[in-house]
């Protein structure tokens, strides 16, 4: 599956850095993809698309669940940091160590 920007939620906004949830059924390895997030970026990006307004530095949980609509269990969560967001695409790279359920 695809990143689905439904699914990307920013919980607190601040000039600084902000704290986003994530909720999808991709597996953690494919989130942590090069580009994952590809509106990340500004707002006001001019990418043809507006960007989330997402920053160097912010902090995004993941969780893998068995349904982003109706969620009843959670498989996998993990907590990481944008690292990069690309100038020409506007797309966000996340940065994690990947933490599972026992």
């Amino acid at each position: 599956m695809a990143y689905t920007p439904a699914s990307l939620f920013c919980l607190s906004n601040t000039s600084v850095n902000s704290d986003w949830i994530y909720r999808t059924t991709d597996a953690l390895a494919a989130v942590d993809a090069a580009g994952y997030f590809s509106d990340a970026g500004p707002t006001s990006s001019g990418k043809g698309v507006a960007g989330r307004g997402m920053k160097v530095g912010d902090r995004v949980t993941v969780q893998v669940v068995d349904s982003v609509s109706a969620p009843t269990s959670v498989t996998a969560q993990s907590v990481g940091v944008i690292a990069s967001i690309n100038a020409t695409t506007g797309a966000g790279t996340l940065l994690y160590n990947v933490t599972t359920a026992p």
